[in-house]
């Protein structure tokens, strides 16, 4: 079924993240993580011109589905 696995495995990289360390994964790299021990994970997912049309459609589909919602609402309150 992946004809490919067995290469990729051999070609994966491992390594300990140690406290106060960072690690930088490129935009489309496929990863995982596995935590050793209890952990917080900060991250954020950024963009940039690999992925930028997705991230600016994904955006418009977004705010499409909020006037979508809000529609029916009415904000006599706020005048």
């Amino acid at each position: 079924r992946f004809p490919r696995l067995e290469e990729a495995i051999n070609e994966c990289h491992v390594c300990i993240q140690r406290p106060g360390t960072t690690i930088y994964v490129p935009s489309g790299w496929y990863h995982q993580v596995y935590n050793l021990t209890d952990a917080i994970s900060i991250n954020h997912n950024w963009f940039n011109g690999w992925c930028l049309k997705h991230v600016w459609q994904h955006i418009k589909d977004e705010l499409q589905a909020a006037h979508s919602t809000l529609a029916g609402f009415t904000f006599d309150s706020f005048q």
